[in-house]
């Protein structure tokens, strides 16, 4: 592994550099979401203080990730957020470079490319920015993914370990559960016994742990919006629109591309995922990441949408790969012209999207929470006035979103505090599904 880490490098400088670009883009008109608000501020504020939000708040391993970040960030701004984000999901193409290469022996050129393309699919470019919590469990789980695969004791129970995390970051991750679950039942048949316990032990000693310490811990696998009204009919619906059309959704800062890119690569990848049926004996891992996407979006509640088939995502994009290297075993012309349309295509759609970025964002300010700026300040001016001290902290609540304004003062005032933590949760006192600070922690497992 140590030969090909110049190679993991470049691939993570390079996508980097790409969602750095875009974050930089979004940054420009100074509008933050309120998705962002929620997993960056409000719930790492309520985190460093030992305490659950909001009972739907329950993705303790993401909100960890942030409040590490705004520790290491000397003075944290309002998008402090999406530049964690940023260096954290950069190693995704990293991963599937390795899953690629070393655990399914395809080519070296063959696997840089597909991890780049891979990478480069909307539906996974839109999360690997936005400081929310979705997609944070991708490079856990593509890391246990890949030492899952391995035959040594360490690297089994290392891949428990990590998909505990992942499970505790974002459930999207639990596509990858039932194909993991398998590969450590066959590990404990093989002989490898310690190695598939320490991995089921890994996943559960997380768990058990945000079990006892999180209310509605359902929401790990379902959301958490609870009790929609919407059928598993009109979600798959929703869910394939995103997938193959148009992806619009208000976690987005502009209309999003369709999460599998152009509909000739769409339609592409879902034909290869068809015929990998064929070929079940050697990539039934990745169909079952497939199979159980659907079923976690169908399962999920809230408002339909893409945010949890991640996974799903990249599974197709790595069966598409190995057909793709089996037409160019026999035809390497007709491969390699496929794959270069394929990232130049998506190349493209990434810079455009960049541009989309760049313009006045989808919604303007209606995909940010109530906010009264001042001065002809923009919102991250003012809240950076705000705390440096040159305007007063507000207490209006017909004019500001109180729970999520004082959740982004309380984080970015951390050096010098303008806000209190009795204040901060006073503020969250207007919300109903709030858990009260006092409440004991067991009363948490209460519906």
């Amino acid at each position: 592994m140590l030969r090909l880490l110049p190679f993991c490098a470049a691939l993570y400088l390079f996508y980097f550099g790409v969602l750095t670009a875009l974050r930089l883009a979004a940054n420009s008109h100074g509008v933050l979401l309120v998705e962002e608000a929620c997993s960056s501020f409000v719930n790492v504020a309520y985190i460093s203080l030992g305490l659950q939000h909001d009972t739907v708040d329950s993705n303790p391993g993401a909100y960890v990730i942030f409040l590490l970040g705004s520790w290491l960030w000397p003075n944290p701004s309002l998008f402090y957020g999406r530049a964690v984000k940023t260096v954290f999901m950069a190693s995704i193409p990293a991963w599937i470079f390795l899953l690629l290469h070393v655990r399914l022996h395809l080519s070296r050129p063959v696997s840089l490319v597909s991890s780049l393309a891979i990478s480069l699919l909307p539906g996974v470019l839109n999360f690997g920015w936005l400081a929310v919590d979705m997609s944070l469990d991708i490079p856990f789980a593509l890391a246990a993914c890949y030492f899952a695969l391995g035959t040594s004791v360490a690297a089994t129970a290392l891949s428990g370990m990590l998909f505990g995390l992942a499970v505790i970051t974002y459930g999207s991750s639990l596509s990858f559960a039932p194909g993991l679950a398998v590969l450590w039942f066959q590990q404990f048949r093989n002989g490898n016994r310690w190695g598939a316990l320490s991995a089921f032990a890994g996943v559960l000693v997380p768990l058990i742990a945000v079990i006892a310490w999180c209310r509605n811990i359902q929401s790990l696998a379902v959301g958490g919006a609870l009790g929609d009204s919407f059928s598993a009919t009109y979600k798959l619906r929703f869910v394939i629109a995103d997938l193959l059309f148009e992806n619009v959704s208000y976690y987005f800062m502009t209309n999003g591309r369709a999460a599998l890119g152009p509909l000739w690569i769409a339609i592409f990848a879902v034909l290869a995922t068809c015929v990998s049926i064929h070929f079940f004996r050697r990539d039934w891992f990745w169909l079952s990441v497939v199979g159980s996407g659907i079923a976690v979006t169908l399962l999920s509640g809230g408002p339909p949408g893409i945010r949890r088939v991640v996974p799903m995502l990249i599974a197709m994009g790595i069966l598409a790969t190995q057909r793709l290297a089996q037409v160019a075993a026999i035809r390497p012309a007709v491969g390699w012209i496929a794959a270069a349309a394929i990232l130049l295509h998506l190349g493209i759609e990434t810079y455009s999207y960049s541009l989309d970025l760049a313009r006045e964002p989808f919604g303007g300010l209606e995909t940010s929470f109530k906010f009264q700026t001042a001065g002809g300040r923009n919102v991250e001016q003012t809240f950076a006035t705000i705390r440096d001290r040159q305007l007063p902290v507000p207490t209006d609540p017909d004019q500001y979103d109180l729970d999520r304004t004082m959740g982004v003062l309380f984080v970015m005032g951390r050096a010098h505090p303008v806000v209190s933590s009795q204040l901060l949760l006073d503020s969250a006192n207007r919300i109903p599904s709030a858990i009260a600070p006092w409440a004991h922690r067991f009363e948490r497992l209460r519906p």
